[in-house]
């Protein structure tokens, strides 16, 4: 929790705009390696940018490293939702949210 409210905390002060929040999720789970910590910048921006179906998407992706699968399968759930509702999401964006919706299906499956 502490770590969170840090985080939250740092993210809100710097006023970076979702996808800067997004690149920086991304940077810290694939370069840095650091998952769990991506997480809570991911989480921050469901927070922040609820209406976003890629930051839920995003979410989903580090809880599917994290191998919490049945989480991310709920956040890739609410951004096939939300893209669907989006007359401006491609077919091609809405499918990659379906293929990692079927990912962590299929993590689900073997646990």
């Amino acid at each position: 929790e502490t770590a969170k409210n840090t985080v939250f905390t740092a993210l809100k002060a710097s006023q970076f705009s979702e996808n800067e929040i997004n690149q920086l999720g991304f940077d810290v789970m694939t370069k840095g390696k650091q998952p769990a910590m991506a997480e809570l910048i991911f989480r921050f921006n469901v927070e922040q940018f609820a209406q976003s179906d890629n930051v839920y998407d995003s979410h989903g992706e580090a809880l599917l490293e994290l191998g919490r699968f049945a989480e991310a399968k709920a956040q890739f759930a609410k951004a096939i939702s939300l893209a669907q509702a989006n007359p401006q999401r491609s077919p091609k964006t809405i499918k990659g949210y379906q293929d990692n919706l079927a990912k962590a299906e299929q993590a689900l499956l073997k646990k």
